[in-house]
Formats: C-alpha cells, sequence, structure tokens
C-alpha cells in the first residue's frame, strides 16, 4: 500500500524522509470486545501520532491491515464521532500509547522492530502493551508496517484539510441562505424510530425525516393552528427536508434544521448519536399539503362557502315557513268570514 503511494507522487527533495505507521486490529474475545489502532513514528524513532479506539462493535474488526494508514486513522474517528465506541477503555488504551513517548527503552524496542519490518517482535510489544489494560486471556491481535514518504502522508492530509474546509464552507453557504426572506423557524423533536429508521449519523441533506412540533414554542402553535395538527390533546408529526446537520463538538447536540415549506422551517436538537429517526413513508405516513397558497385558497373557499350558507340559515328557513302559515291561516279566517 505505501509502496502504491509512492510510485503516485513525483519525487520530492524530502523524498528519502521516511515514516513508519504500525497498524493494527485487535479483540478481546472475552470481553466481546474490538479494536483498531496506529501509530506513527518518524525515521528518528520518535512518536509523532497514535490513534486507538475501541467497541462492542465487531464490524471493525472487519478492516484489513492491508489497509492504508489513513483509512486506520479515518475509521478511528469515524466511531468516536458516531460516539460508538467504549469510552473509558479507549481513554485508558489511549493514555497507555502517549506514555510511549516518556518509556525511552520500550520505545527503542518497538521501534528497532519496526524499523527492521519484525512483524513479529512488533505484535508482542504491541499485545503487551494492550494487555496490560484490558487484561483478557483470550486477546487476539493481528499488527502490519507501513513505510510511507513523509511527503505523501503531509499532501494527503492538506488534501483531506481541504476537503473538510470546502465541506464546512458549503454547508455554511447552505445554511445561509436556507431560511426563505419570511421565513419563519419552530422548534421541533425528531420522531424516533429504533427498529426500522435510519442512523442519525446516516442521514444526509434532502433526506425527509419526521417531526413534530413543539407545542411550547409560539410560533410552533401557529403553525399547528394554521395547519390543523391538534388532534385529542395531542400534535401531529409532520414531514420536513433536512437542509443542514451540524454539531459544534464531538459531545455536543445534534443540530438538525428541516424545510417544511417555503414559510416555514423547523430547527431539531438531539442530544444522542446512536439513535435511528423515522424517514417519512408517504404510503404510511400519509400525503401532506403545506403549500401557503393552498392553505389561502381554502381559507377562501371556507369564508365563501360559509357566507353562502349564513343567508339560507335553517332559522331563516324557519321563520319564513311560520310566516307563510300565518299568511296561510289568514286568509282561511276571511275567507270563511265572507
Amino acid at each position: 500500500m505505501g509502496e502504491e503511494l509512492l510510485s503516485s507522487f513525483p519525487d520530492s527533495g524530502n523524498s528519502d524522509e521516511m515514516n513508519f505507521f504500525v497498524k493494527g486490529r485487535f479483540k478481546a474475545g472475552t470481553q466481546n470486545l474490538f479494536g483498531i489502532l496506529s501509530i506513527q513514528f518518524d525515521q528518528n524513532g520518535d512518536i509523532l501520532n497514535n490513534n486507538i479506539v475501541i467497541t462492542s462493535f465487531s464490524d471493525i474488526y472487519n478492516i484489513s491491515t492491508d489497509e492504508s494508514w489513513k483509512k486506520f486513522e479515518d475509521t478511528v474517528t469515524q466511531y468516536k464521532w458516531k460516539g460508538t465506541y467504549n469510552t473509558s477503555l479507549t481513554n485508558s488504551l489511549q493514555a497507555q500509547l502517549e506514555k510511549l513517548k516518556q518509556d525511552t527503552s520500550y520505545n527503542e524496542q518497538l521501534f528497532s522492530f519496526v524499523s527492521t519490518a519484525d512483524d513479529s517482535g512488533v505484535n508482542v510489544s504491541i499485545y503487551d502493551l494492550l494487555n496490560r489494560i484490558l487484561h483478557d486471556k483470550q486477546l487476539l491481535l493481528d499488527t502490519r508496517i507501513e513505510k510511507v514518504s513523509r511527503d505523501i502522508i503531509i499532501e494527503t492530509k492538506m488534501k483531506k484539510n481541504t476537503e473538510e474546509a470546502d465541506n464546512k464552507a458549503e454547508t455554511a453557504r447552505t445554511a445561509s441562505f436556507a431560511y426563505g426572506k419570511d421565513a419563519q423557524v419552530i422548534s421541533a423533536s425528531p420522531i424516533l424510530s429504533p427498529v426500522k429508521g435510519k442512523p442519525i449519523y446516516d442521514l444526509r441533506i434532502g433526506d425527509r425525516i419526521m417531526i413534530k412540533p413543539d407545542a411550547a414554542n409560539q410560533t410552533a402553535q401557529h403553525f399547528i393552528e394554521l395547519y390543523h395538527l391538534r388532534l385529542d390533546n395531542r400534535v401531529k408529526p409532520v414531514p420536513a427536508e433536512i437542509v443542514d446537520i451540524k454539531a459544534d463538538s464531538k459531545t455536543s447536540p445534534i443540530e438538525i434544521i428541516c424545510r417544511i415549506n417555503q414559510n416555514y422551517y423547523a430547527k431539531c436538537f438531539e442530544d444522542e448519536r446512536q439513535v435511528k429517526l423515522r424517514i417519512y413513508d408517504p404510503r404510511i405516513d400519509g400525503i401532506y399539503n403545506f403549500d401557503p397558497l393552498t392553505q389561502q385558497q381554502r381559507r377562501k373557499e371556507n369564508a365563501s362557502s360559509g357566507g353562502t350558507d349564513s343567508l339560507i340559515s335553517p332559522t331563516a328557513i324557519a321563520l319564513i315557513g311560520a310566516a307563510f302559515f300565518i299568511v296561510l291561516v289568514l286568509v282561511i279566517l276571511i275567507y270563511l268570514m265572507l
């Protein structure tokens, strides 16, 4: 993998400066825990970076040690962002890796195995490091060494940073014009669906989810009344299209901004990162029409039909009938008197 990376870039003045990556996947069979790690050394044996994560989700163990160092780093980041990892053990193992920087003897021994491509020696050293924390008799470990040009590492990370910056800029641009000029923003809560829902970390802009307007919010109250969403002291959920998803940090709530129609948007917050949200399905949830023009036309038609009905109301009909009866009686009396 490293040689493939080297061949894809032109030589540079620093092409002889190499970095070494120790990539590993492990399984603690007794505790049913799985994890991956990566340790980056420079050519002098100094540790530049290390990443590790441990989780109860076995799919992380499917990653092959033949994958690139970048794949390992991105996978660790992904699990931590999702929150699908064992926080306590991950932090303990991360701290254990950090101690390598101060443990000169251990560090030198490990790097001697790395620099000579001694996979067996690396495996034994990392195994001992992990089991200081895990204490698992059924611990399995698979490691691989990857040698990569420092220039390629820098270029790869710069490209990633540029892509992330572009994505953030696009998100900011989208958010800046997502709200219409006269748009109203209501508070709402996403509807959860633990079985058939879509994981919150897999949501994409354009997905339509079911949300419940917050009746305690004044703007939401107006929306509820306008579209007759209150049924038997409960508020009916409505579909909304996601236009933005963001979180200020890995531990802060996820903010989801949805568009209901051109006039109304909803802002939802979710603390949990492992929940599944209910996706709108017209076959199950029915068809919703939040077109403002349709609503205005409907109100006009109701007002018009109401006005017509008032001209021939039941009371008026009764009065007309009574008057006709009185006149008829008077005519009969007059006729009899004659």
